[in-house]
């Protein structure tokens, strides 16, 4: 019976690591190391050789590529000019990366009158299983 139980668990997976898979290199390494491993972003920039504050980018990038795959559903548009820094703290966020206590107040404040970062936050959760 258990093995009942994981099988929907199990095609997530599958779909998920396929979508992975299909990622650029850049973006599969940073997202892989993020999620296999638990790698801080200064650590994931210096693997990948590049400026720790494009990691949130990259992660974002792929998370909602996993997300869009999976789904089959396109991520939601940028509703305002602020909704791009905004993805990226919910993300460094979520990854447990320091965010001062004002920019933890602006992105959760963002996110409560913006449906699209709202269905962007929820989309970096799925592809974080």
């Amino acid at each position: 019976m258990a093995q009942h139980d994981e099988a929907p668990f199990d095609a997530l997976a599958a779909r998920v690591e396929a979508a992975a898979a299909r990622l650029p290199e850049r973006e599969r390494v940073a997202l892989a190391l993020r999620e296999s491993q638990g790698a801080a972003y200064a650590d994931i920039a210096a693997t990948l050789g590049i400026d720790e504050g494009s990691i949130g980018d990259l992660l974002v990038t792929a998370r909602l590529a996993v997300r869009e795959h999976v789904r089959h559903a396109p991520p939601p548009p940028l509703a305002t000019p602020d909704c791009p820094e905004a993805r990226r703290m919910l993300v460094a966020r979520q990854d447990g990366e320091r965010v001062d206590a004002a920019s933890a107040t602006w992105v959760r404040e963002h996110v409560e009158g913006c449906e699209a970062c709202r269905t962007v936050r929820r989309g970096l959760r799925e592809a974080s299983l």
